[in-house]
């Protein structure tokens, strides 16, 4: 969305082998035998972002304490200096997950305020022992100034007016369910921010100003917001809520300048009986209990469940409970019951608004208790007015808003810190004349937002799935939990009236996507998720098990770090698996096959051992389609001896100086190339390449073929005198490494960021002998047409996804 920003740049690259070596100095600093090892690089600070340990000693209990003490131990590592002093604030819900491992979710501070998106996760595992940290951490070599030059006021009026009226390019959309979406706009000509509450003695200044036109009062606190390694801004981040809570906006407005830095949209888009919906509309009615009975959803009941349990659904003779609240509209009053032969009944008309009510309450009531029952309970920051003593801040029921007709979004969960209720909106899908609080897929993906936002980075940290690969796992996970309670591998089938539900395919075993394919066809958040729910599903049926599945999905989200890539996640349910072994839940044998299973199902997605990614956003990422035990390319065999002549779609990341930042190749159609201008100055700039005649496939790509372009020189082939250049030349040596010879495909593009045209001006077809490793090719072509170009060259290996590409200068063609 053009609203959003994200001014951060990343770090060229993290000097690794420097961190190498101060991990053997850490280790010298750790008691007994434990060592520490660098297992990912943060590339926006250039830090660790994954510390694994070993040889730690089994130390149950103190959670909390030890992690403080630990990341104070490995602090070289996290780059924190001698001069300034660890400051981190542990999450006071220690998260356990069904094996007993442990995690300490501790976010970053600096003079009391906090760092934006900097925090660890401490894991420990079922024997206590410290296993891993893993997150993001902001070097801060010298005191800041801590003093906002910018008003409170001044700033929220800064952030509304960026987020008050939507941008073109956002009008005329569709929601996931192919529903007009019309942002809502804010009239802002008679606003002016009023403070109404300052947090006494809070060093952030955590303030509270009325409403004014928007949803809800508007919140602002100072926070550290690192622009790029060395350039820490002290900044406003203020959150506004639009008009019908269809979006919730973060901005944080810089404290010196009130320049907007960053700004994010965070709403991701049912003694009693009732007769509710409990799949979708188009069957029979079910007359129910409230509460159901747990065997209803299929899952073994927990150790320390509590007694009685399921608590009661009602709180009196309306759709309002400790866990849900439902009702029509923004402020309607709930559906009410009545009393039949001594117990109370909600039998509503099929077709009423009270009938759409009741059953957004008893599903989201059953969401409530299947996610309790794999371990998002009271202390893990559950949504309950009542914690029960059992933990958890309480004082935030679901608030389940029914709405006749259609509504902006159609069905979204916005969900704020723990001890603050999230707002569920269920509308109309006016195509069909269906209402999504019929359907049980749509209420369960979106109560599944609920949960993914409280678990992966703990109950109080609300930027924990802002990274694109991470915000697209929160729409996968909804998808996974919304396909295994119902049985089904679709989701929003009923309620769209389409078989393949809201999304491009079903989740079965033929899905196309893979991982390399995020960022290409799978941009969009719904898109991204597309491939984790599928991966995940893939999963489901490798295990043959999905009470296994589901709890691996549920301790990873336990132990991972805020803003996870795939690749994070990945990892975390592999540790899961582990924990499971390490707790005796699992026999050797059982956890070799679940060990293979997994392993298979990430590795026919692309995420095999060697897959890698440039955090977790969707650029740099790269595939792996083998097993640690399988070598030899598991998903997408070619036939030996296939002639093929394949285009290639090419993605590449200029920095603002057009440097090449990152780069991918896919085999794809083609289509018109373009160039995109990224937030930080950079641009993204896509264009697709062919073949000029065919190439034999002998099979996969070889083991470490690798492509690196040694040279670029563009020459003048023939001007007139006092005119541009009309032909020009490019050279372009290379070597190739990892093969004994192959065919390559050289090409030129041209690429203007102003008139967002990208063309390929000049290709060359070759092939390298088996006993050459280097190369050279020269290309003539014609000046593109006037106008302000840069200059790029490419190699890629053909037939395979092996890229090389060198920036070249800028060259301005006159008429």
């Amino acid at each position: 969305m053009s609203r959003e920003v994200d001014l951060r740049s990343p770090v060229a690259e993290p000097d690794e082998q420097r961190l190498r070596t101060l991990a053997r100095t850490v280790s010298d600093r750790l008691p007994g035998a434990q060592t520490a090892r660098v297992a990912a690089l943060d590339r926006m600070t250039g830090n660790a972002a994954r510390i694994e340990l070993t040889s730690g000693d089994a130390e149950p209990g103190n959670y909390a304490a030890r992690a403080l003490a630990h990341l104070r131990l490995v602090e070289p590592l996290l780059g924190l200096t001698a001069a300034q002093p660890a400051e981190f604030v542990p999450d006071p819900v220690v998260q356990a997950t069904g094996a007993g491992a442990h995690t300490v979710h501790l976010r970053q501070q600096h003079q009391g305020i906090r760092v934006f998106q900097a925090a660890q996760a401490v894991v420990f595992d079922p024997s206590g022992a410290l296993a891993s940290t893993a997150g993001s951490t902001v070097t801060i070599d010298e005191p800041l100034d801590a003093e906002p030059g910018v008003r409170v006021e001044d700033a929220v009026l800064a952030a509304a007016r960026h987020v008050a009226l939507p941008e073109p390019d956002e009008l005329g959309r569709y929601d996931q369910f192919q529903e007009p979406f019309d942002p809502p706009a804010v009239d802002l000509d008679t606003f002016a921010p009023r403070v109404t509450t300052v947090l006494d003695g809070a060093q952030d200044r955590t303030t509270v100003l009325d409403p004014g036109p928007f949803a809800e009062p508007i919140t602002a606190a100072l926070i550290w917001f690192p622009l790029s390694p060395g350039d820490t801004r002290l900044a406003w981040r203020v959150t506004l809520t639009m008009p019908g809570h269809v979006q919730r906006f973060v901005v944080l407005v810089d404290a010196r300048d009130r320049a907007v830095l960053y700004a994010h949209q965070t709403v991701l888009s049912a003694a009693a009986v009732g007769d509710v919906y409990l799949v979708d509309g188009g069957r029979e009615r079910q007359r129910i209990d409230f509460p159901r009975t747990l065997t209803d959803y299929g899952l073994d009941a927990p150790p320390g469940l509590p007694a009685g349990f399921p608590d009661p659904w009602l709180a009196g003779e309306e759709t309002a409970g400790n866990n849900v609240v439902a009702h029509p509209g923004d402020a309607g009053r709930p559906a009410r019951g009545r009393q039949d032969d001594g117990r109370l009944t909600f039998a509503p008309e099929p077709e009423s608004a009270d009938q759409q009510v009741l059953n957004a309450f008893a599903l989201t009531c059953s969401a409530h208790d299947f996610f309790y029952l794999l371990g998002f309970t009271e202390a893990e920051g559950n949504f309950q007015r009542d914690s029960l003593g059992r933990g958890g801040a309480g004082s935030d029921p679901v608030d389940a808003r029914v709405f006749p007709g259609p509504v902006t979004g159609t069905a979204s969960m916005a969900t704020p810190a723990d001890g603050r209720s999230p707002v569920l909106r269920l509308g109309l899908v006016s195509r069909t004349g269906r209402h999504t609080a019929l359907d049980a897929t749509v209420v369960f993906h979106e109560f599944s937002h609920g949960v993914t936002n409280r678990l992966v980075g703990g109950g109080l940290d609300t930027h924990a799935l802002d990274e694109p690969q991470s915000a697209g796992m929160g729409e996968g996970w909804g998808d996974f939990f919304a396909c295994l309670h119902t049985g089904t591998d679709v989701v929003a089938a009923w309620v769209v009236d389409r078989p393949v539900g809201i999304r491009g395919h079903r989740y079965d075993d033929k899905h196309p996507g893979h991982f390399g394919r995020l960022g290409i066809e799978y941009r969009e958040v719904h898109e991204v998720g597309e491939i984790w729910c599928a991966t995940l599903m893939e999963m489901t049926r490798r295990l043959e098990s999905d009470q296994l599945a589901l709890r691996l999905v549920m301790d990873a989200l336990k132990l991972s770090r805020a803003n996870p890539s795939f690749l994070d996640m990945r990892d975390s349910i592999l540790a899961a698996l582990s924990d499971l072994r390490t707790a005796g839940r699992l026999s050797a044998d059982r956890h070799t096959e679940a060990q293979r299973a997994v392993w298979g199902a990430f590795a026919r997605f692309g995420m095999g051992p060697a897959a890698r990614s440039f955090g977790a956003r969707l650029q740099g990422i790269g595939t792996d389609f083998t097993t640690p035990a399988d070598p030899v390319p598991a998903a997408h065999p070619v036939p030996a001896a296939e002639q093929v002549r394949p285009i290639y779609l090419v993605t590449l990341v200029l920095d603002a100086e057009g440097e090449v930042r990152e780069q991918h190749v896919a085999q794809a159609d083609g289509e018109p190339g373009v160039s995109t201008t990224l937030p930080d100055g950079g641009r993204q700039v896509q264009y697709f390449v062919e073949t000029a005649e065919p190439v034999t496939v002998d099979g996969p790509a070889p083991a470490g073929l690798a492509l690196e372009v040694a040279d670029l020189r563009f020459a003048s082939a023939t001007s007139a005198p006092g005119a541009g250049p009309d032909r020009l030349t490019a050279t372009m040596t290379f070597a190739l490494t990892g093969s004994p010879g192959a065919h390559y495909l050289a090409h030129v593009v041209a690429t203007s960021a102003d008139t967002s045209e990208t063309k390929v001006v000049a290709t060359s077809f070759g092939r390298l002998p088996a006993d050459t490793t280097a190369g050279e090719t020269t290309m003539e072509f014609p000046a593109p047409a006037p106008g302000r170009y840069q200059l790029l060259g490419g190699i890629i290996v053909a037939p395979y996804e092996v890229l090389g590409v060198a920036s070249g200068p800028s060259l301005r063609v006159v008429p």
